[in-house]
């Protein structure tokens, strides 16, 4: 896991353009590792829609999200699921990672992470873009980061 999580990662950190595919590779490998490290306590899904996969998507943008599912909603609940989808929706393009544990909407604060993505989309895609967290039911959130499909040409 850890190979294939290196293999996917050390081309897109050179913040050369990626695919929503590739970057969906880098999560399923990331949260494969992350799901051995909590011993079996995480279920993992990635949902992308087929015709989105060779779409263009600056690299490294939903890492953060995934990185804090883990560590503010999966771990402080002793386990859950993380699934990750993308869709395209009315003329944008969406990717939700969305989790089973403790989180909540209201409770967001930017940090160091989610302040540098905020910042890294508004540079790349501007007004064109936006991160939006939501509660899921029965628990959990969403962290949805939504993009024009214009912006990704």
């Amino acid at each position: 896991e850890l190979h294939r999580y290196l293999r996917a990662a050390l081309p897109a950190a050179d913040d050369s353009l990626s695919t929503i595919g590739q970057q969906a590779e880098l999560l399923r490998a990331r949260l494969a590792i992350e799901a051995i490290r909590l011993d079996g306590r995480l279920a993992t899904r990635i949902e992308v829609q087929a015709a989105l996969a060779s779409r263009p998507l600056a690299p490294m943008l939903l890492l953060p999200l995934a990185t804090n599912a883990v560590r503010h909603g999966i771990e402080p609940s002793g386990g859950g699921e993380i699934v990750v989808r993308a869709g395209d929706r009315r003329g944008s393009i969406y990717i939700e990672v969305a989790d089973s544990g403790a989180g909540c909407a209201a409770d967001i604060r930017d940090g160091v992470g989610l302040g540098a993505l905020r910042k890294r989309l508004s540079t790349l895609y501007g007004e064109h873009a936006s991160l939006v967290f939501a509660d899921r039911q029965p628990r959990g959130l969403t962290a949805r980061i939504e993009i024009d499909a214009g912006a990704l040409a």
